[in-house]
């Protein structure tokens, strides 16, 4: 039977999804609530996943590609209408076969015109069973600060760019002493 069930194999915490097809469909989870994205911006889309004996089928929009575990992202424009440059995608290795735990991660770039998305946990095959754990859609670079490294700006400088130095002394400032880039302060 084809059946989405919360499993107690899993590579996080204590639990995961596992997605089984016997052939008369194809099964898939979607999260409920759409989530808002940037126009035009870059994410990282994760997510570990296991799975035994999934075969795979080739989609009439997947270019030629078998598909088997994957993991679709749909775009909107607004709550209700969808995405008119890229509706739907998909990614994450399109796995089949058996595998083991494995993280399968894609760097994606939200369409110009999407606002929102939601995903969908898939097994696009005739039998077999996809565990999904761990799944994470993120900025691609999640830090806003500006100027985080401190390499914005000549040395000796009293603050770096986008920074306000206060009860600093004449000897402070950005020195060529860094854990990670140019700079530290």
């Amino acid at each position: 039977a084809t059946q989405i069930q919360v499993s107690s194999t899993a590579d996080y915490g204590s639990h995961s999804i596992a997605i089984t097809a016997d052939g008369s469909a194809y099964p898939y989870l979607s999260n409920n609530v759409l989530f808002q994205v940037i126009p035009g911006a870059n994410y990282n889309l994760s997510a570990a996943l296991k799975t035994v004996g999934v075969g795979g089928t080739t989609l009439a929009n997947s270019n030629g590609r078998v598909i088997g575990a994957t993991i679709n992202v749909h775009w909107y424009q607004t709550p209700t209408t969808a995405s008119a440059i890229n509706p739907e995608s998909y990614y994450n290795d399109n796995t089949i076969g058996t595998t083991t735990w494995q993280r399968h991660t894609s760097q994606i770039t939200a369409p110009a015109d999407a606002h929102y998305a939601f995903i969908d946990l898939v097994l696009y095959g005739a039998t077999g069973t996809a565990y999904f754990d761990g799944v994470q859609m993120e900025p691609l670079n999640p830090n806003v600060l500006l100027n985080s490294g401190f390499d914005q700006n000549a040395l000796g400088s009293t603050a770096p760019a986008n920074w306000t130095a206060t009860n600093w002394s004449a000897s402070d400032g950005i020195q060529p002493a860094a854990f990670d880039g140019l700079n530290a302060v």
